[in-house]
């Protein structure tokens, strides 16, 4: 974040170099960390104003930036993945040391970028449906049980009445005999 990072220093719950740059061949950042910067440097005395520079980012540029005799590179946004930061030098004589040097570089994703993520979240999508379909399916049962159990206490009544209406009509053709 457009701050120099001092070997060893603990700062948002991690430290990111343990050691001299120089003698470090991996850093991981953080996906927060959304600029950082590189200060590099070719030794050569007889005339430095003169050394030129090239960079590239691997997976992020395929191609060498080649920045004359300015001496820093900086990225902003870079997204979660795996990067390798290569410089290389030229002396005053337009000699290039092509082997250069590296930095590899990690920014893991956030929590919910991550596979586990997803998968828990499918998970959980998935258990929210079935309890869903679930719970509705039971209800519909209950309306349904219930319902069934209306229909009988109806067909129930109405089979009282009409055995009485029967028995009526039985005493009422009784009567008229008589």
């Amino acid at each position: 974040s457009n701050k120099s990072v001092p070997i060893g220093e603990y700062r948002a719950g991690r430290t990111i170099l343990n050691k001299s740059i120089s003698h470090t061949d991996k850093i991981q950042l953080s996906h927060r960390d959304d600029i950082i910067s590189f200060n590099f440097v070719a030794l050569h005395y007889a005339a430095p104003e003169k050394n030129q520079y090239a960079y590239k980012l691997e997976n992020f540029e395929t191609s060498w930036n080649y920045s004359g005799n300015r001496r820093f590179a900086t990225y902003t946004n870079l997204s979660p993945g795996e990067y390798t930061f290569h410089v290389k030098g030229a002396n005053n004589d337009n000699v290039w040391n092509n082997k250069g040097t590296k930095l590899d570089i990690v920014i893991p994703p956030p929590f919910w970028q991550t596979n586990w993520f997803y998968i828990l979240i499918t998970l959980v999508s998935i258990g929210g449906v079935v309890l869903i379909i679930h719970y509705r399916t039971k209800s519909i049962k209950e309306r349904q049980d219930f319902l069934e159990e209306m229909n009988r206490k109806l067909n129930t009544q109405i089979e009282q009445k009409d055995k009485a209406i029967q028995e009526k009509k039985k005493a009422k053709e009784e009567l008229e005999k008589v």
